[in-house]
């Protein structure tokens, strides 16, 4: 009511604090942007300016004709030198982090900036900030980019671990060649890591390392050296006070994924020692949770037989349950083990990846079912124990932990590439019949709710291994026909859609996924399905096997064999 009565200074405050504490308040907002409309923000100074901006990509509220006086007020007066390093760095941040591409504000940020940079007034925040909103936008403005690198290299030392992190992706992700960045950054990460680093700090460094391929050896063996101490200190925090397990969660997952990422574990004893680590650390989660872990719930409806269209239990261990996801139940609880560190998305609470509201979410019937007797499954920040996730329209047999230990260790093999994963695919076309191994890289595309993956730049390693093939064919009654392939394959790493992705660009897209190219079949999903999984945590082996769905059986019915040859595969699968 009194908005018209506040200085621009104290409209900018307002808004900033506000967004800061996360609470969004539309009325405040509409005044906001009826005070632009009507002021035109011409009393806006820089610092008024960049903090509205600001304060609307925090919220991620997009309010097309206030951003567009912002953009219009901010040239003018950066056009005069009147943007701070920090008001610059802010601007743009905001604009990226709403996906807008202004490109004549852009531009004038860009041409200032550059001569800030070059007289050393960027701190490393401000690189970092502006780093990361050119890689977001791709922005490829050579001389800006220069002038941040070079900015970059004369402050790695100041650098935070976190800014390290967004500095490295962006120059990633944009194919930035730069050797003495690349050498400073590894300099400030061995460094740092020979100080007592936070869980959060290494896992940025870590993912500095492998975001920039900054291998090394040196740096690769401090690096699990430094978690190993990380976990420790956790421990011993966690036995000090009785607060932070939320917390203590998140650290550890991100540390594991981040080691993974930089190749740490592909050491057989990296693995074995922080396995260690985390069986201390999880035996005290357990402890704090206020209940054992036991099994007997979950033995009691073990063994489905019959698959139906609700969730099921197939398989149980004292800190593990093997759970019948059916097509149309939606995993949306953040970054599962499955997936890599992307510094642009944010961990979704419902919907997701091409989620429909409607969808039903696999955690609350988890949670429904067996909440009362396991407290991860109630815990927001374990996933509910879910430690991998499955696109919605994809069946089969999913991981769930029913212990903090059980989730950490399962999290720890996944990442390691220590688990067994296999997958029946229907494709279009007569697919290669020789076993081999699809590796194109893969990268993350798209904004939260379309997200696909593709070849580019800043992509990362991605293992498809083609185990059998089947030819078959469909006849009409006019003795048209198609050809199909029946394709088993192991997954050696976990991108998003990584079988779709690769089974597409091989030219033979999955039968009903429009997504990637295949035409129009009248099957309402893309046929994939998670038949097998087999992880060991030290309990042994947990082997689960899932049978085809009656949606994909059916479909299969329909087919014949092209050959003798081929009539094994498909019995198999009848």
């Amino acid at each position: 009511d009194k908005m018209a009565q506040f200085r621009p200074q104290g409209v900018a405050n307002l808004t900033w604090a506000f967004a800061t504490l996360t609470f969004f308040d539309q009325p405040l907002l509409d005044s906001v942007s009826h005070l632009a409309a009507s002021s035109d923000l011409q009393e806006f100074d820089a610092i008024g300016l960049s903090s509205l901006a600001w304060s609307l990509a925090n919220w991620s509220f997009v309010d097309s004709p206030l951003l567009a006086v912002i953009s219009r007020r901010s040239i003018g007066r950066i056009q005069q030198h009147q943007f701070s390093p920090q008001s610059l760095a802010n601007t743009v941040w905001a604009f990226a982090r709403m996906s807008i591409q202004d490109l004549p504000l852009f531009a004038a940020v860009a041409r200032d900036s550059v001569a800030k940079l070059e007289r050393c007034e960027f701190d490393p925040q401000n690189i970092s900030n502006t780093a990361w909103a050119c890689a977001v936008l791709v922005l490829e403005d050579k001389p800006l980019l220069d002038a941040l690198a070079t900015a970059a290299v004369a402050k790695a030392s100041e650098f935070t671990a976190q800014a390290m992190a967004n500095t490295a992706w962006a120059v990633a992700t944009l194919g930035l060649e730069h050797d003495p960045l690349k050498e400073g950054l590894s300099a400030a990460a061995l460094a740092r890591l020979d100080a007592d680093c936070s869980m959060q700090d290494i896992s940025s460094i870590a993912r500095s390392v492998a975001t920039l391929s900054l291998h090394g050896q040196l740096l690769l063996e401090t690096l699990p050296a430094a978690a190993l101490r990380s976990a420790a200190a956790a421990v011993q925090r966690l036995e000090e006070v009785d607060a932070g397990r939320g917390a203590v969660v998140t650290d550890v997952r991100g540390l594991v994924q981040a080691l993974a990422a930089a190749g740490c574990l592909q050491d057989a004893k990296v693995v074995e020692e922080m396995g260690g680590a985390l069986e201390g650390l999880c035996a005290l989660l357990d402890r704090r949770s206020g209940k054992e872990p036991r099994t007997s719930p979950l033995e009691d409806c073990a063994g489905a037989k019959q698959l139906s269209m609700e969730p099921a239990i197939l398989g149980v261990q004292p800190h593990l349950c093997a759970i019948w996801k059916p097509p149309g139940w939606t995993v949306t609880v953040g970054w599962g083990s499955d997936e890599e560190w992307d510094p642009t998305a944010v961990p979704a609470s419902s919907g997701g990846d091409g989620v429909e509201a409607s969808s039903r979410p696999l955690q609350s019937w988890v949670v429904e079912r067996f909440g009362a007797h396991f407290p991860i499954v109630t815990d927001s920040l374990a996933q509910h124990g879910l430690v991998h996730r499955l696109d919605k329209d994809t069946s089969g047999a999913m991981l769930c932990a029913v212990s903090y230990r059980g989730y950490h260790l399962a999290h720890l093999r996944f990442m390691a590439g220590l688990v067994t994963k296999e997958y029946i695919c229907l494709c279009h076309g007569h697919f290669p019949t020789a076993r081999r191994r699809l590796e194109v890289p893969l990268r993350v595309v798209g904004e939260l709710g379309a997200r696909r993956s593709a070849p580019g730049p800043g992509a990362r390693p991605a293992c498809t291994e083609v185990r059998s093939v089947a030819h078959l064919v469909k006849r009409d009654e006019d003795g048209n026909s198609q050809s199909f392939s029946l394709v088993e394959v192991k997954l050696h790493t976990g991108r998003l859609h990584q079988i779709r992705v690769h089974m597409a660009l091989q030219g033979h897209p999955l039968v009903g996924d429009l997504d990637y190219g295949a035409p129009g079949s009248g099957f309402l999903r893309p046929f994939l399905h998670a038949y097998h999984f087999s992880i060991n945590i030290g309990d042994g082996p947990l082997d689960t096997y899932c049978a085809l769905p009656e949606d994909l059986a059916s479909t299969l019915q329909a087919l014949e064999p092209a050959d003798l040859r081929d009539t094994e595969l498909l019995r198999k699968w009848m």
